[in-house]
């Protein structure tokens, strides 16, 4: 490989993760002005769930979203040749999608139990903590119908699009390295990453975004939507709580979640045998070779890269500390 084909595979990932970086600085600072300015709007020290979801999702919509897209129309753009994906791929595909997320949350879940026990005064919050709070369906519609369509156009759609010439695998494994890291805590990254590749993977074998926004909705509702209409907050709650000490009282509640739990217990099976699926047909997976070869340290190594790290471990910290 030349020196110009290297420097021009860097310049491509270092514009395309700066522009992710600025997405990303733009979601974090901007709400928080927001809020602040709120606060001294009402001379309140508090707000309803209902205004900080929408404080901390519609700058991330509204305004970041766009000026990345604008930004990235200044980036050459190769995107994928389309191919269909028909009803019965998208099954397997949906099936190999809960295996990922089920057994990476697993993992998730592991790793910040030991930073728990390491750090006990770290915080760690799960996605049950919203879909389970208080006035939930606000997020749920930003969760499953506004997310998967910005993310799979952040992460899928423009950026693969810039950066697939020099390698379907750099493109993919990095698209799901950043999603993941995008989700800022160690209970989201390995399921998010490995959804991210995946995704990533599915997008330039049919070169169609809407697959992945489809599937990225089906996932959400899934994970999110049917286990807050299985089971209310108040029970979730008193499950966790340290109230229902005795059986007499526990078991009105284990009889509530019954219908979630028949749910998960599908969910498990369906994730098993996505799981089969996925490894019975990993070899299967042949991706298209680069127009340009690239080398990792273009890739991974490239300022632009290190900087979205950076802002992404700062989230994870962030999280961790103040929850």
């Amino acid at each position: 490989m030349n020196q110009s084909s290297q420097s021009n595979a860097s310049r491509s990932y270092t514009l395309s993760t700066l522009n992710l970086s600025l997405y990303a600085i733009i979601c974090m600072i901007l709400p928080s002005l927001i809020q602040i300015l709120y606060f001294r709007m009402t001379d309140t020290d508090t707000m309803s769930n209902s205004i900080a979801y929408l404080i901390s999702f519609l700058p991330m919509y509204c305004i970041a979203f766009p000026i990345y897209l604008l930004l990235g129309r200044k980036i050459e753009s190769t995107p994928p040749q389309k191919h269909s994906l028909p009803m019965g791929k998208w099954i397997i595909a949906l099936c190999i999608c809960e295996a990922i997320m089920l057994f990476g949350n697993l993992i998730g879940l592991i790793i910040s139990a030991v930073f728990t026990a390491i750090f006990p005064d770290i915080t760690t919050t799960t996605l049950n903590n919203y879909v389970f709070g208080e006035e939930p369906y606000l997020f749920l519609f930003f969760a499953v119908v506004c997310a998967p369509i910005v993310e799979e156009m952040l992460f899928r759609k423009v950026f693969i699009d810039r950066v697939r010439k020099y390698g379907d695998g750099w493109a993919i494994l990095c698209s799901g390295l950043l999603f993941g890291l995008f989700h800022g805590n160690f209970t989201q990254f390995f399921y998010a990453a490995g959804i991210g590749m995946f995704f990533a993977f599915l997008y330039v074998r049919t070169g169609k975004i809407l697959h992945t926004i489809s599937l990225h909705m089906a996932i959400n509702f899934l994970g999110s939507a049917v286990p807050a209409l299985l089971m209310d907050s108040e029970t979730f709650n008193q499950l966790l709580s340290n109230d229902t000490a005795n059986i007499e009282e526990l078991l009105p509640l284990l009889l509530n979640i019954i219908p979630y739990l028949l749910f998960s217990f599908c969910v498990w099976i369906v994730a098993i045998v996505g799981l089969v699926l996925l490894l019975t047909s990993i070899r299967k997976f042949e991706l298209q070779p680069a127009q340009v070869p690239t080398k990792a340290k273009q890739v991974l190594l490239n300022p632009g890269v290190l900087i979205f790290s950076v802002l992404c471990i700062l989230l994870f910290v962030i999280n961790m500390i103040w929850g």
